[in-house]
């Protein structure tokens, strides 16, 4: 089966948490995009961390995001930015907004 852009971008997300105490979630939803000149996806990734390094593993996640570079087959990471971070009892919350287009 073939993954989406959103879902390989999720996937490159959580993989440096794996060094972390935490059990981290993800749901995307992508949405196509396009410009004049280019055709891509817009994605909304919520991770849900939980455990006892969720919060270090939100900071690693968020530190730099801006400039990170992604391999993404396919697809190139325009831009990702935080549009949010919440903290319950029991779990971190971070929502991040993308946009990828797609690479001749």
């Amino acid at each position: 089966m073939s993954r989406t852009a959103g879902e390989r971008l999720a996937r490159a997300l959580v993989a440096p948490i794996a060094a972390f105490d935490c059990i981290a979630s993800v749901e995307t939803d992508s949405r196509r995009w396009a410009s004049v000149t280019f055709t891509g996806e817009q994605h909304s990734l919520a991770i849900r961390l939980s455990g006892p390094d969720a919060g270090a593993a939100a900071d690693a996640l968020l530190d730099g995001i801006e400039e990170r570079e992604f391999a993404l087959p396919g697809h190139i990471v325009i831009s990702i930015a935080a549009a949010g971070r919440a903290q319950t009892d029991s779990a971190i919350g971070v929502e991040l907004e993308a946009l990828t287009i797609e690479a001749d």
